[in-house]
């Protein structure tokens, strides 16, 4: 199982968030609808579906600290793997 998060606005405009865990996204916007009765009647208020496990994974995996490693050998003109290590390096505010 993994764990999304689904985000959903109510009649007012006003955002919330529930976490479930389900096999996938469409499961765990049904347990969303089962356990918030505003959702039941209006799926549509969801907004967002998040498979909030596969982002843990990257916060544990080595890939972090790989890009990390590399980022001082890269420079601005190499692209898309330098831009890369800046967004995880501002993602998980990573410090040497």
């Amino acid at each position: 199982m993994s764990h999304f998060s689904i985000a959903y606005m109510d009649n007012k405009n006003d955002s919330f968030e529930i976490c479930e865990y389900a096999e996938n996204a469409d499961e765990a916007i049904n347990y969303a609808m089962e356990d918030i009765p505003l959702l039941k009647d209006h799926k549509e208020y969801i907004y967002r579906c998040t498979n909030e496990s596969a982002i843990d994974w990257l916060q544990k995996s080595s890939i972090t600290k790989d890009v990390f490693k590399k980022k001082d050998h890269l420079t601005k003109d190499k692209g898309f793997s330098y831009n890369f290590s800046l967004l995880l390096n501002k993602i998980f505010n990573y410090k040497k």
